[in-house]
């Protein structure tokens, strides 16, 4: 873990946890051979594709990007987590929408958060961070002339 990186909300141990939760799931749909029944239901063999390599890499992406050493490269990896993994969710919950009509169990009402989130976090909080990072870069660097 990149002891800089920090974040005072308090959630950052379950976003840990649902990332690699996700991942362990999508893990177990390769060894299975089976995605959720809506997401097949719905699509095909592409859709299924689409989906489990959209929930590997951005889970998997996400979590690597946490022991990654560089602030900035640590938060563009994450980044490009993030938005593969709202685009599994999106994926999902077209699927489930097309399949079953509005979601009513609160896993779906859960993982439509959880998509929200990542969508929110690679393509605004990220880059505000980021640009607090080259305000302190620009920062020091004047101070050093």
């Amino acid at each position: 873990m990149n002891p800089s990186r920090r974040v005072d909300s308090g959630s950052y141990p379950l976003y840990r946890m649902i990332m690699l939760s996700s991942l362990i799931s999508a893990c177990m749909q390769i060894i299975t051979g089976r995605v959720p029944g809506s997401v097949d239901e719905v699509g095909g063999t592409i859709t299924d594709v689409a989906y489990l390599a959209a929930q590997i890499v951005g889970c998997g992406i996400i979590l690597a990007s946490f022991w990654i050493g560089r602030a900035w490269l640590s938060l563009q990896v994450e980044r490009i987590g993030c938005l593969c993994a709202a685009t599994n969710v999106g994926i999902y919950v077209v699927a489930e929408i097309a399949s079953s009509g509005m979601p009513v169990a609160a896993a779906t009402w859960g993982a439509i958060a959880v998509g929200a989130y990542c969508a929110y976090r690679g393509l605004w909080e990220i880059r505000q961070e980021i640009k607090e990072l080259h305000a302190v870069a620009r920062e020091q660097v004047s101070r050093a002339e």
